[in-house]
Parts: structure tokens; C-alpha cells; sequence
């Protein structure tokens, strides 16, 4: 599903509001789906910095933008396929953690759409994986492009030590 939003809108909108979910998700607090008034004004126009929620996050100021993140972060290389709806691209990973990854991949598949990712270690072990891709940023240097993608569910301890003590040589 795509969200239907330009790259320019998606920067004007709150960075807290997931499109794709409709649904605003800011660490502390339960996950909310806004009435269509405040999705207007709020999550999709420039008013976002005036939304309580939004305030009530950045107002502690024990927060960064690091803070945000839900889970270590594990800098490790796999090398995978990534298949969304119209693409299929090659990856390799960036960082890895029990709720996404980074990865640079050889094609630009948009932000909102679901992918399947089959990823392979040294020893030719393979692990399928789905998410959404979450951002996106082009690499200017090699061609290529950096995203973000959110799996559609934590990984389990299991799926995530081994991924964690694997690295490419």
C-alpha cells in the first residue's frame, strides 16, 4: 500500500504519525489513531509541533532522538535479496535489532510499501524476514540507496543471537 505522500509532504508531516498505520506511536505512550480533525491539523500540516502529544515527548528532556529507538542497534553485514510489490533489489545490511534494520539496496522501493527480505550469512545459512520500509535516502557516492525497514514483528531471542553472533568474514 502506498502512502500517497511526496517526499516534501512526508517532511512537513509529524514524525511521530505512521501513515501506513494511522496511527501516531511516541515512546512512553500507547500507540493512538487520531480523529480526522487532528490528523488534518496535527499529523499531515506543519501545526505537528503544537500537538499535545508531540510536546509531551520533546518537554522531557531526558529524551534524544537516539532515545527513540525501541532496541539495540548492532552494526553487522549480510548480504540478501529484498522483495517488495514492483522490485526486487540486492542488499547488504547496515545495522540490524529486533524491531528493523538499515540496509543499502540496489533499487528504490518506496517508503510505506511491505517487503520480504531472505538475508545469508558466510556459512550460506539464510533467514526470511518481513517488514516495511520506513524511510528512505539515496546514496549519491555509489548509486545506491539507505532504508529503513521495520519488521512486521520483533524478532524472537532466538532469530536475533543468531543473527547478532553471525558476521560476515
Amino acid at each position: 500500500m502506498a502512502s500517497g505522500y511526496s517526499r516534501e509532504e512526508k517532511r512537513l508531516m509529524c514524525p511521530f504519525y505512521y501513515s501506513f498505520l494511522n496511527q501516531c506511536v511516541v515512546k512512553g505512550q500507547p500507540p493512538y489513531s487520531p480523529f480526522m480533525e487532528e490528523k488534518i491539523v496535527y499529523c499531515l500540516g506543519e501545526e505537528y509541533h503544537a500537538c499535545e502529544r508531540y510536546r509531551l515527548f520533546f518537554e522531557d528532556s531526558g529524551y534524544t532522538a537516539m532515545d527513540r529507538r525501541t532496541s539495540k542497534r548492532v552494526l553487522k553485514q549480510y548480504s540478501g535479496v529484498m522483495v517488495g510489490p514492483e522490485k526486487k533489489s540486492y542488499i547488504e545490511t547496515v545495522d540490524i535489532s529486533k524491531g528493523g534494520m538499515r540496509v543499502k539496496s540496489t533499487a528504490y522501493i518506496p517508503e510505506g510499501r511491505p517487503v520480504s527480505i531472505v538475508i545469508e550469512d558466510h556459512k550460506g545459512n539464510k533467514v526470511d524476514l518481513s517488514g516495511w520500509v520506513r524511510w528512505t535516502s539515496p546514496q549519491e557516492e555509489d548509486g545506491k540507496w539507505t532504508m529503513g525497514i521495520q519488521f512486521t514483528h520483533l524478532l524472537d531471542p532466538d532469530r536475533l543471537c543468531y543473527l547478532y553472533e553471525r558476521q560476515v568474514a
